[in-house]
């Protein structure tokens, strides 16, 4: 019976010929993938994405989830869209039956041998010496796949045994690990000198050196060394009191990094990979360092090893933050990264490689906008624009509908900005035209239920355009933008889940909060309804962010709530009210500070100086009037100074109103510019 069933089995193998995957591997893979919702059926929508179909194959998927024969091809669109190389999802070999007519392979009355993670050259190694049997056990349980490759490995290894590394307990903890292809051990030497010269983080973290060497050669499969590796560089770092490892291999003149954090969240990062926006796991991530000109990548590494950490301690959290916050990696990256693809970019013709120069310019339209946004420079906007506009240039609406369609709502969101810059209200008034057309067009090519995260994002920052058409717009027209702005935000709300994309969510929320107070404010006393619910969406946006996770957000939400109830409480002519609101104004300060974001600090205090106008009205009190000159006063510094116009210009007009008060019937101040633009 047992060689009919083995022969049955060949059969079934020849008639359903094609490859199979292993489930396992495909629930691993799913769970660190980027989809927001870890299912089969949102699997199925990131491939009819990727791939324009009009249908998710929700069976296909199916199919390849029950180990079911497909051909390669298959295989590897599931792949993509998991974002792993197909290999990687291959169901293993069957073992072979076993021969039961041969001599038993072990004794059953001895207990079973323990696994045996070492190579070959390692069980040499470890031959050649002569260590305490006590010692010994401690080795081999903690350095199981550490790739003890010599003598001097092992000896470091007893140290460590015998002297464990520990974290002092109100610092950030990094291990650095010795790397595979390294028997002098430079990497680990040049990287714990990079980290410990730096005085930006010597306040903040301890850097220790571990013996272990981490290493994805030898037998087995890549994966599963990868996730044993995880395991032990967590439980190390557990043991040790750290939040980061990092090791890697040296690959001639240059070290390929990878990272262990101590949580167990593996949720994809965003990251630029080759020039491109890529949702990728830690166990992934690999970065380059050049070991003779390593000041390119550093940034990056320094930013991850920063990022990456979570400590479970609020302290240690708030350690965090502020060591990224002095050292500003991010922004070095950023940067560094700009700089890069203008390399790149000099070097591609886009007549020969249309597709990469249409890829390169896409992403510094992104980073230079994001960068604009850190240092409040139109410069950076103007740059964005027109990398926007150089990879349209290649890329056809018809063809590539989505690459196109990402490209217009890019080219929308630095015109948005522009818009702030403008030298006159008509000038301002144009940018916000174009990127509504932008958007508009960019609306034309996406579909709700291929694209929901894209379509989702061109409804928020398409209200976002009309919020501001709203608000340069008078009397009915005002109302049309701001009505048309709060049903596409709306819409956008029906495809986002708070649960898998908090902070989409909360950015849209706080976008209605938003237009909720402006047309509640045109109202006046008629508003206040509205103005209530800018509040409570204000709120619910909170609910979502962590400020020591989210700090910008958290605290762009936070100033548009204490606006929100600023308002509420002007319409409602309660003073208290607006005096509790100075202090929703002031913990939004506190990460929008004036040294690290002077545009942002400096639109709180033209807030503050308002609310201080109201206050001083009601009060009747000329003293909280000066206060209000001075707020605006030492705001419009810093709007001269970033050149943002179209600010300027309204609070240069507040700051006449303010001087125009008579102190003598204060009561009779209206708190409003005395022109708007």
């Amino acid at each position: 019976m047992a060689g009919q069933d083995h022969n049955s089995r060949n059969d079934s193998r020849i008639r359903n010929r094609g490859v199979r995957a292993s489930r396992s591997r495909l629930e691993r893979a799913l769970a660190a993938s980027d989809l927001e919702k870890k299912t089969q059926a949102a699997l199925a929508n990131r491939i009819a994405d990727l791939e324009d179909l009009d249908a998710a194959p929700k069976d296909l998927v199916s199919k390849v989830f029950r180990e079911h024969p497909v051909d390669p091809q298959t295989l590897e669109r599931v792949a993509r869209a998991l974002g792993v190389e197909a290999r990687a999802l291959y169901r293993p070999p069957d073992p072979p039956l076993a021969d039961t007519s041969g001599p038993p392979t072990s004794d059953p009355s001895r207990p079973p041998s323990p696994p045996d993670h070492a190579g070959k050259k390692d069980r040499k190694v470890i031959g050649r010496l002569v260590w305490p049997a006590t010692v010994l056990a401690l080795l081999l349980a903690g350095f199981t796949i550490w790739g003890l490759t010599n003598d001097r490995d092992m000896v470091c290894a007893a140290r460590e045994t015998l002297h464990p590394l520990a974290t002092p307990d109100h610092r950030l903890g990094i291990v650095i690990g010795r790397f595979a292809d390294d028997p002098g051990n430079l990497a680990q030497d040049s990287l714990v000198g990079h980290f410990l010269n730096d005085p930006q983080l010597g306040p903040f973290v301890t850097v220790l050196r571990t013996c272990g060497r981490p290493s994805l050669s030898g037998p087995g499969d890549i994966t599963a060394r990868l996730e044993r590796i995880r395991r032990d560089s967590r439980q190390k770092l557990r043991d040790s009191g750290s939040h980061i490892l990092l090791w890697g291999r040296r690959d001639g003149d240059r070290l390929l990094i990878r990272f262990v954090s101590a949580g167990p969240d593996l949720s994809p990062l965003s990251l630029d990979i080759g020039g491109r926006p890529t949702r990728i796991s830690e166990m992934q991530l690999e970065i380059p360092l050049s070991l003779n000109a390593p000041g390119a990548t550093l940034p990056d590494v320094k930013k991850l090893a920063l990022e990456l950490m979570e400590p479970e301690r609020r302290d240690l959290l708030r350690l965090r933050r502020t060591a990224l916050k002095s050292y500003q990696t991010s922004v070095n990256w950023l940067r560094a990264s700009i700089v890069g693809d203008r390399n790149v970019k000099r070097a591609i013709d886009p007549g020969t490689d249309p597709q990469l120069w249409a890829l390169i310019n896409g992403q510094l339209c992104y980073k230079q906008r994001l960068l604009g946004d850190y240092d409040a420079d139109v410069t950076q906007y103007h740059d964005a624009e027109q990398s926007c506009r150089d990879g349209l240039s290649v890329r056809d609406r018809q063809q590539f509908p989505r690459d196109w369609a990402i490209l217009k709502i890019n080219l929308a969101s630095a015109l948005t900005r522009l818009h702030m810059y403008a030298a006159s209200p008509q000038e301002s008034l144009n940018y916000l035209l174009q990127a509504e057309n932008a958007m508009i067009e960019a609306a034309e090519v996406l579909d709700r239920q291929a694209m929901p995260q894209l379509w989702a994002l061109q409804k928020r920052n398409m209200g976002a355009v009309y919020m501001r058409l709203g608000e340069l717009s008078r009397d009915a027209v005002a109302d049309e933008y701001f009505n048309r702005g709060l049903k596409v935000m709306q819409e956008a709300l029906e495809v986002l889940d708070p649960e898998f994309q908090p902070v989409d969510w909360a950015l849209t929320q706080q976008n209605i909060c938003a237009s909720l107070y402006r047309k509640g404010y045109n109202q006046g006393a008629d508003g206040a309804a509205l103005v209530q619910l800018a509040v409570g969406h204000c709120t619910e946006a909170l609910r979502w962010l962590d400020p020591d996770k989210s700090g910008l957000t958290w605290a762009m939400v936070q100033n548009n709530l204490a606006v929100s109830r600023a308002i509420l409480a002007q319409l409602e002519k309660n003073p208290d009210q607006l005096t509790r609101a100075i202090t929703e104004f002031r913990k939004a300060q506190q990460v929008y500070r004036r040294a690290d974001f002077p545009a942002n600090w400096a639109e709180v205090e033209i807030n503050l100086g308002e609310l201080h106008c109201n206050l001083a009205v009601l009060k009747q009190d000329p003293a909280l009037l000066d206060k209000a000159i001075a707020l605006s006063e030492q705001a419009l510094a810093v709007l001269i100074e970033k050149k943002l116009s179209r600010y300027q210009r309204y609070l240069e007009g507040m700051l006449i109103t303010y001087k125009s008060c008579r102190r003598d019937s204060i009561d009779q101040c209206r708190c409003a510019p005395a022109e708007s633009g």
